[in-house]
């Protein structure tokens, strides 16, 4: 009989104990440099990245920095940024649709209120947005990487409005006539 471990010779001699065990050792040792290689690249990758796959928020390597804040985003385009959160949200069953609905009512008022110069009732519409979307999640009724990103979205919307002076945004208009 064979030790366990051991190899037995092809002369019938006695087996070389171990033999078993140092190809097991070997592949483990190969199958670790290999995984130490991938690692490097990876680490690599995000050190140095190659480009036009390095991240938006850093400058490009031949270019200069540029410090130029972005333009402030429209109130209406944020505002249907937390429509489209909230929607991906109950998409992904994240969110009930009469909470979504309640959510996106108060930004587009928040909207309205502020293109109206009313400031203080479109401060109080995204008050309301945020109450609500604190009392589902008091009551788990919205997943936290859903409550991140619509608080998020209610964040830059907003920043937008801070952004935009009140009653600077004429009313949106579906008939095609233009101010003259």
């Amino acid at each position: 009989a064979v030790a366990r471990g051991a190899t037995a010779r092809p002369d019938g001699g006695t087996p070389r104990p171990g033999r078993g065990r140092r190809i097991g050792v070997l592949g483990l040792v190969l199958l670790a440099a290999v995984m130490a290689v991938v690692a490097s690249q990876a680490v690599r990758d995000v050190i140095r990245p190659e480009p036009g796959r390095g991240d938006a928020r850093t400058p490009a390597a031949d270019g200069p920095a540029t410090t130029a804040a972005p333009p402030p985003a429209d109130p209406d385009a944020t505002a249907a940024d937390v429509a489209a959160t909230t929607a991906a949200a109950v998409g992904r069953g994240d969110l009930d649709e009469d909470t979504a609905e309640k959510l996106t009512e108060h930004a587009d008022q928040a909207v309205v209120r502020h293109r109206a110069g009313e400031v203080r009732k479109a401060s109080d519409e995204l008050d309301e947005l945020r109450k609500e979307l604190g009392k589902a999640a008091e009551e788990g009724e919205v997943a936290a990487p859903a409550h991140n990103a619509i608080s998020a979205a209610a964040d830059r919307l907003e920043a937008a409005m801070a952004a935009t002076a009140p009653g600077d945004q004429p009313e949106r208009r579906d008939d095609g006539d233009e101010d003259d």
